[in-house]
């Protein structure tokens, strides 16, 4: 890693974010494959359960697009500017964290059908928003908090009531089932 992030004269938060952005790239073409051979039915404007991975693998592969290109063109940038950087603490490496972030996702999806998609959801955000984050006070960690249980909850109520996708409830089936 560290020898990407002098080759490629950038910090190394833009290439931590392009081999992520990869990592999910790959993850979510898995998915669209995966999902290649489901039939989606939407008939009179109503959209079925069919169509979610779908629609899981075209966001995912936007977004990580997203966070590759963005990057990459930070990258760029930085690579093409003539002054000197100020020196700064030496980069460090990011194994640590990817393999927490894929350990968190293996978690996370066993978890899913026992605790329901909100609570793993809202555990998974969490956990790995605390993994990425650099910075670590009260303030960040009540940020982070409050997006892992908002996020969760802004994904649950669009697919329950206005897609009709039934995501798994967990412990929760005997009262919003």
């Amino acid at each position: 890693m560290n020898n990407l992030v002098k080759k490629w004269n950038s910090s190394d938060e833009d290439v931590k974010n392009v081999v992520h952005g990869v990592i999910l790239l790959v993850m979510f073409a898995f998915i669209a494959a995966g999902s290649s051979q489901i039939i989606a039915n939407v008939s009179d404007g109503i959209v079925s359960a069919t169509f979610f991975p779908f629609l899981v693998a075209g966001l995912g592969i936007g977004l990580s697009l997203t966070l590759v290109g963005t990057n990459l063109y930070h990258i760029l940038k930085r690579r093409h500017k003539a002054e000197a950087r100020p020196k700064t603490e030496p980069p460090r490496t990011c194994w640590g964290m990817i393999g927490a972030s894929v350990l968190f996702m293996g978690i996370y999806f066993s978890l899913m059908n026992i605790l329901g998609f909100v609570v793993s959801s809202v555990l998974y955000l969490f956990a790995q928003i605390i993994v990425l984050q650099d910075e670590k006070n009260k303030k960040t960690m009540l940020i982070t908090a409050l997006i892992s249980i908002l996020v969760p909850a802004a994904l649950f109520i669009p697919f329950r009531y206005i897609f009709g996708i039934r995501l798994p409830l967990g412990i929760f089936t005997g009262i919003w089932g």
